[in-house]
């Protein structure tokens, strides 16, 4: 992530979130709002996601012999991103199509965030109803379908930019 952009992606991003709130008025606590701009800004040039099932990543995060106890840190740190990973597909309708159910990546979000002990775990639907405003408002404003616009990306270099960005914006 460059840092020279950083405060211009939380801004953007904020605003974005901002502007779905109002449409939704679904309003999110201030800590869930600051967690999803700052999500959003993170992956704002490139999304981190993993090609394994999530499944499998949830059970790969919890491989510790003291399972019984309180997760440690590391293993909180994959279940959110597990989380995180899982938001963000959930909200773009990444991949949804390959998965047994529309509501799949939500469930394991929602399981990866639990075991993990996040509030994430209490206010999935209602980020990904911001995402579904977000994406939803851009795809109309583009003419273009997301489907359309992240066919052209892969896993590994897809990025919230590529969604937002009409063709022939520059963000700077």
């Amino acid at each position: 992530m460059s840092s020279a952009h950083w405060l211009s992606y939380v801004k953007s991003c904020y605003d974005l979130v901002m502007e779905a709130q109002s449409k939704t008025r679904n309003t999110l606590p201030h800590e869930v709002e600051a967690y999803v701009v700052h999500l959003m800004a993170k992956n704002f040039e490139s999304m981190q996601l993993q090609s394994s099932p999530v499944c499998l990543q949830i059970l790969e995060a919890l491989q510790n012999p003291d399972i019984l106890h309180k997760a440690s840190q590391m293993q909180e740190m994959k279940l959110v991103a597990v989380g995180e990973q899982c938001l963000l597909i959930q909200g773009l309708h990444f991949f949804q199509s390959k998965w047994p159910s529309h509501d799949y990546f939500s469930k394991m979000g929602t399981i990866a965030y639990g075991l993990a002990g996040h509030m994430m775990e209490h206010y999935f639907a209602q980020a990904t109803d911001i995402f579904h405003v977000i994406f939803r408002s851009n795809q109309m404003h583009s003419g273009e379908s997301l489907p359309s616009l992240m066919a052209s990306t892969t896993s590994e270099s897809a990025s919230l930019a590529d969604v937002l960005l009409l063709p022939g914006d520059k963000f700077h």
